[in-house]
């Protein structure tokens, strides 16, 4: 079984692991690049412009939108993804959702401990610890969202419904990120 496992998957495993690596690269040389002045004043003005939105029914949307991007949502999500992959018999699927969730969350975490960026200080909505970036909610939902809309997509038979999920989880992962420069806890760029 493992060896179907590697033969079937082995090569994608591979692919991802050096487009971490070459992520991770590329974003510390863009981190060292950037004219510090430049950035602040470009987050600033769209953190400014984002957070001229504010309205007590968009800040309780947008803390659910954000809570659907917490550790707390996506261990329910996993659990609920990978039950369903292994009750349908995609135990492989299963397995590969978990690692590349988990595997995702520790990418996240040594980004943050690589790049030390602080959080924002505008006007914060919510209240977070640790370090800015990368967004652990916008990564997290990427890989998460991302990884589950491509099994919708893989499984589903119908053109229409693979259209809408993809729409659908763009859409989700988009709001999730745009939900944390609102809430004020994250720069949109770095």
């Amino acid at each position: 079984m493992r060896q179907e496992f590697l033969k079937q998957y082995g090569k994608y495993l591979v692919t991802i692991g050096i487009l971490i690596l070459l992520f991770m690269v590329l974003t510390q040389l863009l981190a060292s690049e950037l004219n510090p002045n430049l950035l602040q004043q470009f987050d600033f003005a769209i953190i400014t412009w984002v957070q001229s939105w504010i309205t007590p029914l968009l800040t309780d949307s947008f803390n659910a939108i954000t809570y659907l991007g917490s550790v707390q949502a996506l261990i329910i999500l996993v659990i609920i993804t990978s039950l369903m992959l292994f009750i349908f018999k995609k135990t492989w699927e299963g397995i590969l959702y978990i690692f590349t969730v988990a595997a995702g969350g520790g990418l996240n975490w040594l980004l943050k401990w690589i790049i030390h960026r602080e959080r924002p200080d505008i006007n914060p909505l919510v209240v977070e610890s640790g370090y800015s970036f990368p967004s652990g909610h916008a990564m997290m939902a990427i890989i998460a969202y991302g990884m589950l809309g491509y099994y919708f997509v893989l499984f589903l038979q119908s053109k229409a419904a693979k259209s809408i999920t993809v729409i659908a989880f763009t859409i989700l992962i988009f709001l999730i990120g745009l939900s944390r420069i609102y809430l004020g806890v994250h720069y949109p760029v770095m």
